[in-house]
């Protein structure tokens, strides 16, 4: 599963750079693109997190709230791409380092 994880990185962080070369001003279509990449990426750390991922009863989905979180903290600093590549980079890290053990 680890190597299928990093691969899926690899996808998210391509996604990133398309979405961050969506123009700063056209902030709702940015937004659009960057949701599912930041959720993705927690699913993702809750996934490689799961040591029973293959259990139908140990779901790895982020919660509503989480949800709601990442949509409020996202949208002031949707303009910013240096913190957007930041939050970028501190999630893969946290994924990186959840499949190292």
């Amino acid at each position: 599963m680890f190597e299928l994880v990093h691969g899926t990185l690899d996808h998210f962080r391509e996604a990133l750079e398309y979405a961050l070369a969506i123009p700063a001003f056209s902030v709702r279509l940015r937004l659009a693109c960057l949701w599912p990449i930041l959720i993705g990426l927690e699913t993702l750390l809750l996934l490689v997190n799961n040591d029973d991922w293959l259990d139908p009863d140990k779901v790895s989905k982020i919660p509503r709230s989480n949800v709601y979180r990442v949509m409020a903290y996202s949208v002031p600093l949707v303009s910013y791409v240096v913190i957007a590549l930041f939050s970028w980079y501190h999630m893969r890290r946290g994924v990186a380092q959840s499949t190292a053990r």
